[in-house]
């Protein structure tokens, strides 16, 4: 579990912070706050994260719903990269190949989440 908290806690904290420049909740273009608020939510996600497990005591709850929350980003990524690929003019245009590999990316993240959510589900 430390591997996973290590790992994600990098992106975690600079999605949210860019999150809260989306937001204008902090200045985006201002380096110093957005490496203010980087350094705050690292600090800030890891306590949240031991404050459920001390609250709930179910670690395995809190992988499963950790699982569903990523799979549910996965789908979001999807989205855009739907978006990215085939309603934003290209500057450099994708040829065939790296459309059929697209695309079996794609099948494959749907295959794997809809399948995750029909076990989780029984």
């Amino acid at each position: 579990m430390f591997s996973s908290l290590f790992a994600s806690l990098a992106a975690w904290t600079r999605l949210y912070s860019d999150i809260f420049g989306q937001l204008g909740w902090i200045d985006f273009f201002n380096a110093a706050q957005r490496k203010k608020v980087i350094a705050t939510l690292a600090w800030t996600i890891p306590f949240i994260w031991a404050g459920v497990y001390l609250f709930t005591e179910l670690p395995v709850i809190m992988i499963l719903f950790g699982g569903i929350v990523g799979s549910v980003l996965l789908f979001i990524i999807v989205f855009a990269v739907i978006h990215f690929r085939y309603k934003r003019e290209q500057v450099f245009p994708p040829g065939l190949l790296y459309d059929v590999v697209l695309w079996i990316s794609i099948v494959s993240i749907l295959g794997v989440g809809i399948y995750g959510i029909t076990v989780f589900l029984q």
